[in-house]
């Protein structure tokens, strides 16, 4: 028999999880949704196949396990995970562009250029700082520098 006290747990955990989904979204129109997409089309024409490989490999454990790397596929899914896993959100991509600057600094530019518009049309530019100026340069390279030659040598990267 369910007591009182675990339906009174229970509907409270069920609420503060709606709030904080509610205030999650509430600052996600439509408009940054469609920047959003579009931008991830975008990618998904750059990287795919072996190197769509290597940047899954670049986030193996950090935060995706072998299932899920098992189920991307493609880039839309990719930014699916890592969105679930908050490790990016719409308008911060910072940690998908630190790991990925080594192997495609164009697709970092546009993503930084896209994360600007993002965070304007949120209202929320100030909070994230101006992303065109970010200096990824600083990012802690070592990790995908290595996983990167490892698979040029193997023959992998194009």
């Amino acid at each position: 028999m369910v007591s009182n006290l675990t339906i009174l747990i229970t509907s409270y955990v069920l609420f503060q999880t709606t709030k904080i989904l509610f205030i999650m979204a509430a600052n996600v129109n439509d408009d940054v949704i469609t920047l959003h997409n579009t931008m991830v089309f975008d990618i998904s024409t750059e990287i795919f196949e072996e190197t769509l490989e290597v940047v899954k490999e670049l986030f193996r454990g950090k935060p995706l396990t072998s299932v899920d790397m098992s189920k991307i596929k493609n880039i839309p899914t990719l930014f699916k995970f890592l969105m679930n896993y908050e490790t990016i959100g719409y308008g911060d991509y910072q940690k998908f562009v630190s790991v990925i600057r080594y192997i495609h600094p164009r697709i970092c530019s546009m993503i930084q250029e896209c994360a600007v518009k993002i965070n304007k049309l949120k209202g929320n530019l100030d909070d994230q700082g101006d992303l065109a100026a970010m200096n990824v340069t600083t990012a802690n390279t070592s990790y995908a520098k290595s996983k990167f030659e490892s698979c040029k040598v193997a023959g992998s990267v194009v």
